[in-house]
């Protein structure tokens, strides 16, 4: 009897190294809603910066002709680039951390996931469809909040944009006048 539990024991070990995935326990509306606070209004103190590139590259904007190529104004478009860029930087690092701290055990899950899919020999054309797949059914609270907080995300990126217009209009009338 001790012989065949543990040979059950060691098969079942073998089988759970195959096949070990990231398991998280099953997340909850109440408890992913008291972990979002803090990267939720780490996400709001980091829309700032982001209000002010995006004013500096539009006030920059006005002042630039793009309907001919003139070289007495490269500094002014240089400088609205770097600007514009470093708004688009700062816009994907605030969206990348916001959602990296909402999740934190997502990404090791999809690496350990992605190892195991290419263990079991799957196409690599089908390792991202297959992997999709398995995240709508392993991880639906999480992909239903993700989707949520995306959309969240866009209504919030409206309105940083709405505000930095906003600003840069004040700032060109006051300049004018």
């Amino acid at each position: 009897m001790p012989d065949s539990l543990e040979r059950t024991s060691s098969i079942s070990a073998t089988e759970s190294k195959v096949n070990s995935v990231v398991h998280s326990p099953p997340l909850s509306l109440s408890a992913w809603l008291r972990s979002a606070r803090g990267p939720y209004l780490n996400f709001l103190r980091n829309l700032t910066p982001q209000v002010l590139l995006a004013s500096m590259a539009w006030v920059l904007a006005s002042r630039l002709d793009f309907t001919r190529p003139d070289l007495r104004n490269f500094g002014p478009t240089f400088m609205f680039f770097a600007f514009l860029l470093l708004f688009g930087f700062a816009v994907y690092s605030n969206i990348s951390l916001f959602l990296a701290e909402l999740f934190p055990s997502f990404m090791p899950w999809v690496s350990q996931r992605e190892d195991v899919l290419r263990s079991a020999k799957i196409a690599k054309g089908r390792v991202p469809f297959q992997l999709f797949s398995d995240t709508l059914k392993e991880r639906r609270l999480e992909v239903f909040l993700a989707v949520f907080a995306l959309v969240m995300l866009q209504m919030i990126f409206a309105g940083v944009l709405a505000s930095s217009i906003t600003s840069a209009v004040t700032f060109i009338r006051s300049i004018r006048t």
